[in-house]
């Protein structure tokens, strides 16, 4: 469901990440194809500046190939961002137990809601508004 969304998105992609590793491959490659379509991304990541270095590398590349990508770097004195989501077009979006790891993207027993319509909507204005 994760890759379908990100595959079929047209105009925007917002995302809310507790981890992502530099083992999600495909889903990297998934976001830079969206990219050179033009799709503008935002991605929430806990603690970006904490990830694993090899994916900070590569979210800083894609910064320099692409001016409508964003990558917030969202960090609290208490507490993380535990979500996982993506929201394609504002219209439909997954949310799911799934980390944007191999283990969640291939290896474990996860779970996934995809919601469509005023909800998805939703979802995008509160990543909108963590991104602020």
């Amino acid at each position: 469901m994760i890759e379908e969304t990100i595959a079929s998105a047209t105009n925007e992609i917002h995302m809310m990440a507790y981890v992502i590793t530099p083992h999600a491959r495909h889903m990297f490659h998934l976001l830079e194809e969206a990219l050179e379509r033009g799709v503008k991304i935002t991605v929430v990541v806990n603690r970006f500046t904490e990830q694993d270095e090899r994916t900070q590398a590569r979210f800083r590349r894609m910064l320099k190939a692409h001016r409508h990508l964003r990558v917030v770097d969202f960090q609290l004195p208490r507490g993380d961002l535990h979500a996982k989501v993506i929201v394609a077009d504002r219209k439909w979006a997954v949310i799911g137990s799934a980390n944007f790891s191999f283990g969640g993207m291939a290896n474990n027993y996860e779970i996934g809601v995809r919601i469509d319509g005023k909800e998805a909507w939703k979802v995008s204005k509160l990543i909108d508004s963590l991104a602020d």
